[in-house]
Parts: structure tokens; C-alpha cells; sequence
């Protein structure tokens, strides 16, 4: 044996031994979670402010210089940072406070990762983003085929591995039980579903967040999105000691009966017109709020949609943050990752056009909240002016970036439910949630009329750089008028949107619009039209409307004062 093969003996074997005393000294002094088989270059550098917060599984490797925090100065908090098994993280790499990695990931050398990285995933940069999928590694992250055949002779499995430190908690379902759920959202999956990847099991994104919550109420047990996100496959769940037997059927709950009704109380008091009670009142659950319609509130002589739209998200948003004990900045997932609120269905429906809400005159607006889980929320609300009544139904649910400042890239998320939460808590999926989910899944049919539409980011973006779920409905309105001109704006006013949200956008896409029909009878004009990506296609939103001729007086000449 030459001198130079001794000397790399030496330095492997001196390094494994300090890999072996550093483990115990974190794991034994400072109390941190760490796997069996752990590389760590003598520069690591791991959170020593909050030590029971770093949490690394089996077999993983960490280069030299790089860091591991579990605690952010600023905020005062204290987090818990997760490394899967299998990895590799990179030297002079920083793992920011919060952040989960799954299994079988590499992390690039001088990369700054932000947010959570799925397992069998690469991330480079800074921040770091995907740079590829689908990987598959062996101990220490090693990703060269020869070893991979080396550790497969050996037994060695090199997917599904089992998570050591703690770095997963996933609930165990027997096989049975949890094929009862998978067909509860696609009746026409077979068992062979549970072995494919979560991408090809053949359950859109909407379907995956009701499965989920199928398998926390049948067994009890809350995941955490990373949890929930580092799944290879749907059989990852299934455990040899399982005994959860098929959940029975849950009820269709319609959204309007799940909300507790209480009259509105005389739209004059309640509106401001005497001086008694606040405009805006806090109730378990929901919220009330007064107005007077106003130059604010309005558009096309009475009231506008664009403002009704931005205040129903805004008294959803107002209730729910307020509900979760949080403000919306600080709303996080178990993880610490920021949740942002996604809106899957807006619907209102008024009893006149909207230009029977009339300036100077009173408006009320009630909410009541409900959930589904802890990843749908639901309100209903109810509105009343001096005429005109509104019936408004709300669906969201809770997204993260899975690339930072990449839209396309969002994924579903879940906040933590306080224990006196005063959102009702439904029995099964309503009925309100199972239409949108046959309307994501139909074909809106052959196109009228196509248009693309340019964003413009002053109007259309909102303030955490998503597309404004408030501008969707208003797009199809401009470009409804290139089609039908602008009588269908100007001499049309809206009776009912429904509109359904499937996808976000970069601010600089451009935007398809399809018209799929176009009918007036009986003197109502509906349309149904839909929004797409042009740079891949994808649909993002669908939406349905309906307008009743209304014969105004000319501008200028304000409308009559009603008794």
C-alpha cells in the first residue's frame, strides 16, 4: 500500500471519528436530535442558542462551514429545523430557522435555503430554488450510480427510508383503510395507487388536501406540511401494526346550513344612519360591518363589484386571522413557514343589480366561519341595503412558496388551529366545496372568443406579489368588452359571480382569456369565460356571471332619491 492511500486511510478514519464524538457531544451536552451514521466537517456550525430545535436524521453529511439555526434573534422565536435522512448539505451553506428538508435532498454548497425542500428534491442558491426533482440518493446524499448499486447489493434501501430524529411523524393507516379514502376522492383508483408517486396517483392538488384530512380525522393525528410533503408515496402511510379501518362516509354538508343564521338587525341602525353601535363589530366566528354607499364603494352608478369582491376577501381574511390568533404576516405552518391565504371560490349572488345599492344609502355586511380541517375555511355572508340583499359564499385555503418569489411554484399548507377556536367545525366536505371541485375537473367547452391580456402589476398584483384574487373577475370584464363592446359593461349590471380559482401567475404573464358562452333570455345576459397561463397553458381560473339590462340616467344626472 503506497504512502498516499495510507495517508487518506488515516484522514478517512480520523474523520469518521470525529463525526462520532461531535454526535455525542451535540446529542449528549446540548441535548440535539441526531441521527445514526452523521458526517460533520469540524466547521459546522449548529444553533447552539436553541440546540433542541436542530434535528438531522440518519445517514446524512454536512460540508464544512456550513450553518444550521433554530432560533431568529429578531423575532424572538425559537423554531425547529429538520434535516431528513440521506442528505447532503453543502459547504458554507445556511439553513435558515424553521426550515424542513426531507429525505434523499441535496443542498449546493453556498446556498441560503428559506423555505421547506421535499424529499428526493436538489436546491441551489440563494435563495434556493428546485434545480431538480425525482433524485434518488444513497447514505451521506451520494447520488453516483456506482454507489447506489454498491448500497443496493448491500440492503441498503435508498427510498422510503425510515426517518430517524424525529425529522418525520407520519400517522399509520392500514392498507385497507387508507385505499377507502384514496377511492372516497376517485372511486375508479385501484390499490395499485398506493405505489405510484404522489404526482401520478391520478388525485388533482384540491382532491390531496381533502385526503389529507381524511387521514387526520380517521386517525387522529395532525401532520405537519413538511410531513405531508416529503411523502413519496400514498403506501408511506401504511404501517404493519396499523388498525384504522375504513372511515365511514362523511355527510355533504351544504355551506349556508353549517353557518349559524341570525337576522340581520334593522338595516338603519346597523348601516350608520343613527349613531348606535360600531361599523365594524367582532363575533365569535365572524364579523359585522356597516357602511353607507359611497363614491368609495361604488362604480357604474351603484355598487362596484371590484370593491364588494376586495371587502368580502377582506372580512374572510379579517375573520379567520382573527380567529387563528394571528396577523397575516405572521401566519405560519407548523414549521414556521409564512402561509398565504389562497381563495378557491368566490360566489355572491345579489337580489337586484348591483345598481339597486344606491349612493348615501345603508349596507350591512355579516360573516360567519366555518372549516373543513385545518386546511379549508369557509364564510358565509350575508348582506343587506335599503333594497338589494346578498347572499356570499367564500372557500380558501392556505399556500406557501415551494421556490421563493416563484408563483407557479406554490404548494398547499396549514396553520395551527387554537384550542378555542370559534370557526364550526363541519362534519364533511360541503356541498359548496364538491362543486368546485366538479367544476376544476370539467370542460369548460370550445372557446367564442380568445384575447390576451397583459398584467399590469399596479392594479392586478397584490401586496405579497401574487395575483390579486379581486382582479380575476375584473379581467374578464375588460375583455368581455373587446368582445361583445362596451354596452355589456355600460348597460348590463351584474346580478352574480361565481368564480372558481385553480392557479396563480408571474406578474409579467400574460394572461389568456377564452369565452365559452354567451347568452341573453329573458332579460338576463350570462357568460361563463375562463383565465389561462400562455406560457404553459394552465388554467386558473373559471368563472360564471350574470347581468340584467339597466336603464340609467344619462352622467351627470344622478338617480332619484328613493323615499
Amino acid at each position: 500500500m503506497s504512502i498516499a492511500k495510507t495517508l487518506v486511510r488515516l484522514r478517512q478514519s480520523g474523520f469518521q471519528m470525529n463525526s462520532r464524538l461531535q454526535r455525542w457531544w451535540y446529542c449528549r451536552i446540548w441535548g440535539m436530535n441526531l441521527g445514526e451514521g452523521l458526517k460533520l466537517s469540524r466547521s459546522v456550525r449548529l444553533d447552539r442558542t436553541n440546540p433542541a430545535g436542530i434535528h438531522i436524521g440518519d445517514w446524512t453529511a454536512v460540508a464544512f462551514n456550513a450553518s444550521i439555526l433554530s432560533h431568529d434573534m429578531q423575532s424572538n422565536r425559537h423554531l425547529d429545523t429538520r434535516i431528513g435522512s440521506n442528505c447532503f448539505i453543502g459547504a458554507n451553506s445556511i439553513i435558515l430557522p424553521g426550515v424542513t428538508i426531507g429525505d434523499h435532498c441535496v443542498v449546493g454548497a453556498g446556498s441560503v435555503v428559506m423555505t421547506d425542500v421535499p424529499s428526493h428534491t436538489v436546491v441551489s442558491g440563494n435563495p434556493a430554488r428546485v434545480v431538480r426533482s425525482g433524485v434518488t440518493t444513497g447514505r451521506w446524499g451520494i447520488t453516483d450510480p456506482r454507489f447506489l448499486a454498491v448500497e443496493a447489493q448491500a440492503g441498503r434501501p435508498t427510498r422510503q427510508p425510515t426517518m430517524a430524529g424525529g425529522v418525520r411523524k407520519l400517522p399509520s393507516l392500514s392498507r385497507e383503510g387508507l385505499l377507502a379514502l384514496v377511492q372516497g376522492e376517485n372511486e375508479d383508483l385501484g390499490p395499485d395507487v398506493l405505489d405510484l408517486p404522489l404526482a401520478e396517483c391520478g388525485i388533482d392538488s384540491f382532491g390531496l388536501i381533502s385526503l389529507r384530512i381524511g387521514i387526520e380525522a380517521a386517525t387522529g393525528q395532525a401532520m405537519a406540511d413538511a410531513d405531508w410533503q416529503s411523502l413519496s408515496t400514498l403506501g408511506d402511510l401504511v404501517g404493519t401494526d396499523a388498525s384504522v379501518a375504513a372511515p365511514q362516509q362523511a355527510a355533504v354538508v351544504p355551506l349556508a346550513a353549517a353557518s349559524p343564521q341570525t337576522p340581520l338587525a334593522n338595516v338603519a341602525e346597523d348601516a350608520g344612519l343613527t349613531d348606535a353601535g360600531p361599523p365594524v363589530l367582532a363575533l365569535p366566528g365572524g364579523e359585522r360591518r356597516r357602511y353607507r354607499v359611497n363614491q368609495p364603494q361604488m362604480a357604474m352608478r351603484g355598487l362596484g363589484e371590484s370593491w364588494l369582491m376586495k371587502e368580502i376577501g377582506d372580512i374572510h381574511w379579517s375573520t379567520l386571522t382573527r380567529d387563528l390568533k394571528s396577523s397575516s404576516s405572521a401566519l405560519s405552518d407548523s414549521s414556521g413557514a409564512r402561509l398565504y391565504a389562497t381563495f378557491t371560490r368566490v360566489c355572491w349572488r345579489a337580489s337586484d343589480p348591483l345598481v339597486e345599492f344606491r349612493e348615501s344609502e345603508p349596507l350591512v355586511l355579516e360573516s360567519h366561519l366555518s372549516r373543513h380541517g385545518a386546511a379549508m375555511f369557509f364564510s358565509h355572508l350575508q348582506g343587506r341595503g335599503a333594497v338589494a340583499t346578498l347572499d356570499v359564499e367564500v372557500m380558501s385555503s392556505f399556500a406557501k412558496y415551494g421556490e421563493a418569489g416563484v408563483n407557479s411554484s406554490l404548494l398547499k399548507g396549514q396553520p395551527v388551529i387554537p384550542d378555542d377556536s370559534a370557526a364550526r367545525v363541519l362534519d364533511g366536505l360541503p356541498a359548496f366545496a364538491s362543486e368546485y371541485r366538479s367544476l376544476r375537473a370539467s370542460d369548460p367547452g370550445p372557446s367564442l372568443f380568445e384575447c390576451d391580456y397583459e398584467l399590469l402589476p399596479p392594479h392586478d398584483i397584490n401586496g405579497v406579489g401574487l395575483l390579486y384574487f379581486a382582479a380575476y373577475p375584473m379581467i374578464m370584464e375588460l375583455c368581455l368588452m373587446r368582445h361583445a363592446g362596451r354596452a355589456a359593461v355600460a348597460d348590463w349590471s351584474l346580478v352574480e359571480r361565481d368564480i372558481c380559482y385553480f392557479a396563480n401567475a408571474e406578474p409579467t404573464e400574460v394572461l389568456r382569456f377564452r369565452l365559452h358562452h354567451l347568452e341573453e333570455v329573458d332579460g338576463v345576459l350570462r357568460y361563463t369565460a375562463s383565465l389561462a397561463r400562455t406560457s404553459d397553458g394552465k388554467m386558473m381560473a373559471l368563472s360564471r356571471a350574470a347581468k340584467r339590462k339597466v336603464d340609467l340616467p344619462p352622467p351627470g344626472q344622478p338617480l332619484e332619491p328613493r323615499a
